[in-house]
């Protein structure tokens, strides 16, 4: 795919950024790319960074977010794996012995805690709460993010959503969610799991009257965007599911609540 002619089959690692209606700035997970990734988008502020795991494609580029950090630090929202992980692999930004100045991003990691898996938190008018979900055997987190009512749910790297998840999931207008490709994958949603997750989300009690927006997200290079678009078409079809948008994702992709 990374020859194609289209642009929406060039796929740099799944991240999001969320502005809320009064300029909250929020990004979702930090790759190797996200330097480019943020340059590209006209990035020039985060108010906070939420991380769903410490995979290197999810974490590896947090130390480029150095820039958005002189005015203020930036509070980092992980789980205990995650949380522990950040501190391990980046070690020198809160070591001691480390020369302090303009080459360490200033970052506040927060451990999303019973209360705030729980309760949640805001940033802003943005209310945001964590979704855990299973990657495999790995424990890791989905979001969920509303303002006044509007809400959308993004999890990625996911295999398997507890019950209590689904319930805290179900009421969103957009869902965003991992679909790796058509083969199973051990730790990755295939494009039916994931589709079939959408139909349950859909079916629910309010998913009918809520969700109007479905995107598959962390593709891999085997299927083009075009292909994908015709899977999730016939999906539809077979299903008889008209008044949905079921979608794969793509770089630089926007959507409005």
């Amino acid at each position: 795919m990374c020859r194609s002619d289209n642009s929406r089959d060039n796929r740099y690692r799944a991240s999001i950024y969320v502005e809320g209606k009064d300029g909250e700035k929020i990004l979702v997970d930090a790759g190797p790319e996200i330097r480019l990734q943020a340059v590209r988008a006209g990035i020039t502020r985060i108010d906070a960074v939420l991380l769903t795991h410490s995979h290197a494609d999810h974490l590896h580029g947090i130390d480029d977010l150095r820039p958005l950090t002189f005015e203020n630090p930036i509070p980092v929202y992980a789980n205990k794996l995650t949380y522990n992980d950040l501190f391990k692999r980046f070690s020198y930004i809160w070591a001691e012995h480390t020369q302090k100045g303009g080459g360490l991003p200033h970052l506040n990691p927060i451990l999303v805690d019973k209360h705030i898996l729980r309760e949640g938190f805001s940033i802003g008018a943005v209310h945001i709460m964590p979704i855990p979900v299973m990657h495999g055997e790995l424990k890791i987190l989905g979001w969920k993010f509303n303002e006044n009512g509007k809400c959308a749910v993004y999890i990625t790297d996911v295999s398997k959503v507890p019950y209590s998840s689904y319930l805290k999931a179900r009421n969103c207008q957009v869902l965003i969610v991992d679909a790796l490709r058509i083969q199973p994958h051990a730790t990755h949603f295939s494009f039916d799991e994931a589709l079939d997750f959408t139909k349950k989300i859909y079916r629910s009690q309010e998913g009918s009257k809520m969700l109007r927006e479905v995107y598959l997200t962390h593709i891999c290079h085997n299927h083009s965007h075009k292909e994908i678009e015709y899977y999730c078409r016939a999906w539809m079809s077979r299903n008889n599911i008209k008044n949905l948008t079921v979608s794969p994702a793509y770089d630089t992709m926007s959507i409005e609540l």
